[in-house]
């Protein structure tokens, strides 16, 4: 999976490893704050579509599921968001190869206390900044800081990032806060506000990890934000692929919310983007369902079940690609 992009992990290796002095700050955007339907929304051949993409963009770990299509529904950008929240991922391991070399600054000299303060600006090749501050207890390997960029180029996307975010914690868990996080890539524009609290390590194969996110995300282009809530994403990396299931609740602001549960774990290619197998259950108002079965040509089919009377009234078949359903 193309987790790593050069921009912005780039510099946060550099500030974790070299321990420079200084520090940084700036402004960002307004934050996103969700404003749509709070109800359960009532499942129907209208909504389904944008339920399903919405949520396995905004969990996906490869990102641009949907966001691959141009044009098609305002769900679109919501794999963009994907795209950023796995440069974040990438934050964990940096922090455990501190850990590694723990009790010894970058020139291999002891530390002379437990706690232990770090922080830089650095410029971007391609534009813009990025400042970081981080303490850590060498003892405890506790850790807390922020990192804020202003309009930061990613070298390799030509994306734009501006806003910051802090976060908090141990070897065992970390609390992310994004307080107004906005990236712009190409046409696609979109905010992110709340909180992801990661358990785990992600990174070599074989490592397991879960994120549990309660995030608002607005859609800078059709002005739109859409929530998470309690949603957490477990996910295995494996030699070919990675596995995840997700549980939570997801708020579209014309709809409503519907819950979703996975009741077989997608899997998605390390090599690509899109999911080949796996099930998710979308549950809604009045018993509605829609069951969302991913497939391995760049499709899924969606069985929905309008009434909660367990029989399937309407059935379609989606393209990644064009966003398109038939019939």
């Amino acid at each position: 999976m193309r987790y790593m992009k050069y921009g912005v992990m780039s510099g946060l290796v550099l500030l974790l490893t070299a321990c420079l002095g200084g520090g940084g700050g700036g402004g960002g955007p307004a934050p996103a704050n969700y404003d749509g339907l709070t109800s359960q929304a009532a499942l129907t051949g209208t909504n389904a579509q944008d339920f399903a993409e919405t949520s396995i963009d905004g969990a996906s770990p490869s990102g641009n599921l949907a966001a691959g299509a141009e044009g098609g529904s305002t769900t679109n950008n919501t794999g963009q968001m994907a795209g950023f929240l796995r440069t974040f991922i990438q934050l964990s391991p940096v922090l455990e190869e501190l850990r590694i070399n723990g009790g010894t600054g970058s020139s291999g000299s002891p530390y002379n206390s437990a706690i232990q303060t770090s922080g830089s600006t650095t410029d971007s090749p391609c534009g813009g900044s990025m400042s970081f501050s981080m303490s850590i207890d060498d003892v405890t390997f506790d850790w807390s800081g922020y990192i804020s960029f202003s309009n930061f180029k990613d070298c390799d996307s030509g994306s734009v990032t501006n806003g910051s975010l802090s976060f908090s914690g141990n070897l065992t868990s970390t609390t992310y806060t994004f307080n107004a996080m906005s990236i712009t890539e190409g046409s696609e524009s979109f905010v992110l506000t709340g909180t992801m609290v990661m358990t785990g390590m992600p990174g070599a194969t074989g490592s397991s990890f879960s994120m549990t996110m309660n995030m608002d995300f607005r859609d800078n282009n059709a002005n739109e934000t859409y929530r998470m809530r309690n949603m957490v994403i477990a996910m295995t990396v494996g030699t070919t692929d990675t596995t995840m299931t997700m549980t939570g609740d997801i708020y579209h602001p014309t709809y409503g919310f519907v819950t979703v549960a996975t009741t077989t774990p997608i899997t998605i290619p390390n090599s690509g983007n899109l999911p080949t197998s796996g099930v998710m259950t979308l549950t809604g108002s009045g018993g509605s369902t829609t069951t969302v079965t991913y497939q391995n040509d760049g499709t899924y089919d969606l069985a929905i079940d309008t009434n909660g009377d367990t029989t399937v009234d309407i059935t379609k078949t989606c393209t990644w690609s064009t966003q398109t359903c038939t019939p």
